[in-house]
């Protein structure tokens, strides 16, 4: 009697669980219909044939049921963290110089979630790195699209549309109707987001300090390259940032702060040609 109240309770349950469509069931659907078949024929079974062999097959398909339920989960991970894995693959592959490699785990990473910025950003990287510029710019563009708070996405992007606007597409690319110019000032807008997202960072300041420089922004590039030199951690990023303030200093005229700066940034690093360079260049101007 007992038991069949029992049976009858875990009955009802199961019809409200399929009824309500719940997602987390205990056993996969297919054997939960099954399970719930085997338990009213169990229930229905008179007193005088129920037997405690039909009991302990019934209960024996529950366990087999619910192993493989654990089974599934474990063989079958989160989409999620499939894509993460791949993410962490691919970036991996790039520090060993594998370009094709990671290029293929991150575009199985976007086929499993095409909204993940980064496996975006690795592609960009990947495709920039085999040669492919413009594919990659494209790819960089979608990553700082999807994590527009993103600074590394943005200071990617910027530092390839920099390349582009110098280096033109290789063969059997296409600039896709952009000039030098256009590259150019993604170069800057993209910079200087990545900048305006981590201010405290001297590398993002010296790249920028470095491209209005070129671009004839000599007070933004002498603003950036002191701010640099404020910001740096590193002897390598101080004597960067001296270097390029000296090559500011030059480019507005003056070169008694120009020389202080070369001769800064070699005390720090000795070996620095460019510095060397411009020392030169003071001297020849000196003595003409």
């Amino acid at each position: 009697m007992y038991v069949r109240a029992a049976l009858q309770a875990v009955e009802k349950r199961l019809n409200n669980v399929i009824l309500s469509g719940a997602k987390d069931l205990q056993f996969p659907k297919q054997r939960t219909y099954e399970i719930l078949c085997r338990l009213r024929l169990l229930r229905m079974t008179p007193a005088t044939s129920f037997s405690a062999a039909s009991l302990v097959s019934f209960l024996l398909l529950c366990a087999s049921s619910s192993a493989l339920a654990r089974a599934q989960t474990v063989a079958a991970p989160p989409a999620a963290d499939q894509a993460a894995a791949l993410v962490t693959r691919g970036y991996r592959l790039l520090e060993q110089r594998d370009a094709a490699g990671a290029e293929a785990a991150f575009r199985q990473a976007i086929e499993i979630q095409p909204e993940l910025a980064e496996a975006h950003r690795g592609l960009g990287m990947a495709l920039w790195h085999r040669g492919e510029k413009t594919a990659g710019l494209r790819e960089l563009t979608v990553a700082s699209r999807l994590a527009p708070d993103n600074a590394e996405a943005h200071f990617e992007l910027g530092k390839l549309a920099w390349t582009l606007s110098w280096q033109p597409p290789g063969e059997g690319e296409t600039s896709h109707g952009l000039s030098a110019l256009d590259y150019q000032a993604t170069a800057l807008a993209e910079l200087s987001k990545a900048v305006a997202l981590r201010p405290d960072d001297a590398d993002l300041r010296l790249t920028l300090a470095d491209v209005y420089l070129a671009t004839g922004n000599k007070s933004g590039a002498l603003d950036e390259a002191r701010k640099a030199g404020e910001l740096a951690r590193t002897p390598a990023l101080e004597a960067q940032a001296r270097l390029l303030l000296g090559r500011a200093y030059h480019a507005v005229g003056e070169e008694g702060k120009a020389e202080e700066a070369f001769k800064a940034a070699l005390e720090i690093d000795p070996r620095l040609a460019e510095a060397h360079l411009g020392l030169g260049q003071r001297c020849w101007q000196s003595f003409w």
